[in-house]
């Protein structure tokens, strides 16, 4: 088999040609909150590269081919650079793949080995039905970043196997190239191969979406004054906390899911009970640093909804960018945390979870 071609989409989004008149664009009531027509100061593309998944596969089932494909795996940029990050030395990476093709045992690569045919039906998805959805990713992250500075960004979604650290996607940036890898055995586990080939296409690009957003977005936009670096233990942590990992959750939520409301109003109304009552705990100056501490730290664990502050900075921002629009999320979002959870309190409406007293008293100007 020969080495199948990276599909490479860009998508330059131009800048904006100044104010327009009328309101501006807002988000459909039904489906994705995202508004991906309206122009934006950012440049960004994406790249689906199936690549050194295929030479891996090639490598471990010991083909005619697997000779060239350690070659390439060696050459591999993506590849030697996160090995780089996880500190791991490349001859000793690569010995294991060769040692494993040579009749090493190995339970890691068996398993691999084992799944390689329907491993390869889904690069080929990747290669096919990915593309499209690389475009329509990128769009959605440049929408979601605030309007200044203007980033430009090259994105790489390398799907592989077992260099994700302990996260699903590891960034791995290169100036203005940002790699992706993501780590199928991690991200696929749960679908114990029954998963059709697109869903799993989307899965993957829902995760290595919102990796990216995040990382391009603390790298270039969370600064001070509206940001902190390191705020210390207390209310604006929670807020930093709810705003960025709430807008790295919209990514990873299916567009049949939305409004999240119509579907999860039940979580969604617990987090924000939780939610108000560690940010009340925050608020009062009597508690020790290290409650408030305990508090942010469990806040980001657990599954998927026990990470409240997530849960609420997502409802947050959906309902902004729904109504007034993604302009006003994206400047409340570069002026600060409480920019955004104040312009959320600001829209009023009833049938919205709502914060408490207390920190609508937080947030007043």
């Amino acid at each position: 088999m020969g080495r199948v071609r990276a599909a490479l989409l860009s998508l330059a989004l131009g800048a904006a040609a100044g104010p327009v008149s009328g309101d501006p664009p807002r988000a459909p009531a039904q489906g994705p909150p995202y508004d991906v027509t309206s122009p934006t100061p950012h440049s960004i593309s994406m790249v689906v590269d199936t690549g050194p998944a295929r030479d891996f596969l090639e490598l471990v089932a010991a083909t005619e081919t697997a000779p060239a494909a350690l070659r390439r795996l060696r050459e591999s940029r993506p590849v030697l650079l996160a090995l780089e990050r996880e500190n791991r030395p490349a001859e000793q990476f690569f010995g294991r793949l060769v040692a494993y093709a040579a009749g090493t045992p190995d339970p890691f690569l068996s398993v691999v080995k084992s799944q390689a045919e329907p491993l390869r039906k889904l690069l080929d998805a990747l290669e096919t039905e990915g593309t499209g959805g690389a475009v329509v990713e990128a769009r959605r992250i440049a929408s979601l970043l605030p309007p200044s500075p203007a980033v430009t960004a090259r994105l790489s979604l390398v799907p592989f196997f077992g260099l994700g650290g302990f996260s699903d996607v590891q960034p791995v940036a290169e100036r203005d190239q940002l790699f992706l890898l993501c780590d199928l055995p991690r991200i696929l586990a749960d679908s114990r191969g029954t998963t059709p080939p697109r869903e799993s296409v989307l899965k993957l690009l829902r995760a290595g979406a919102s990796e990216a957003w995040r990382n391009l977005f603390e790298r270039s936009f969370r600064t001070a004054p509206g940001w902190a670096a390191a705020p210390e233990p207390g209310f604006d942590a929670l807020a930093a906390q709810t705003v960025a990992d709430g807008v790295a959750m919209l990514f990873l939520v299916p567009d049949e899911f939305f409004p999240l409301p119509d579907l999860f109003s039940e979580p969604i109304e617990r987090a924000f009970v939780r939610w108000n009552a560690a940010a009340e705990r925050l608020l009062d100056p009597a508690v020790k640093p290290e409650e408030k501490r305990d508090l942010l730290r469990e806040g980001g664990q657990g599954d998927f909804w026990s990470r409240y502050p997530a849960v609420v900075g997502a409802q947050a921002a959906e309902a902004i960018l729904r109504r007034p629009g993604r302009e006003a999320f994206a400047r409340a979002l570069g002026e600060g945390p409480r920019s955004v959870l104040a312009l959320y309190v600001s829209l009023g409406e009833k049938k919205l979870p709502a914060v408490s007293k207390t920190v609508r008293r937080a947030l007043a100007p």
